[in-house]
């Protein structure tokens, strides 16, 4: 960050510090603190963010790996239907559509 003071600190040739030095010096002390603040603070929000971000992944694999579950015990159900049942050609199709139907999106 610049500093915002333009001009630069008058010098005497006595070599006390004068007004302007002293407040020089805290203008760039508390811009190095500011900058130090907000870098702890940028890291740790970056750090937030990466764990969220895995947290997301391993959902969404958990939510892949339930849809294949599910999709196989609908399968299996209408497997197990069909064998229990008569084997008419109106009962497949009306049983197949109804799990169909509970299995999609």
């Amino acid at each position: 960050m610049a500093s915002s003071t333009s001009a630069a600190p008058s010098t005497t040739n006595s070599g006390t510090i004068t007004e302007e030095h002293i407040r020089a010096s805290l203008l760039s002390a508390l811009e190095d603190k500011m900058r130090r603040l907000l870098l702890e603070q940028s890291a740790h929000s970056q750090d937030e963010q990466n764990v969220l971000q895995q947290l997301h992944e391993e959902l969404t694999r958990g939510k892949r790996t339930l849809d294949v579950i599910l999709e196989r015990l609908a399968q299996e159900q209408v497997k197990h239907l069909l064998q229990e049942s008569a084997p008419s050609k109106d009962r497949q199709t009306c049983a197949m559509r109804y799990f169909s139907r509970k299995s999609g999106p």
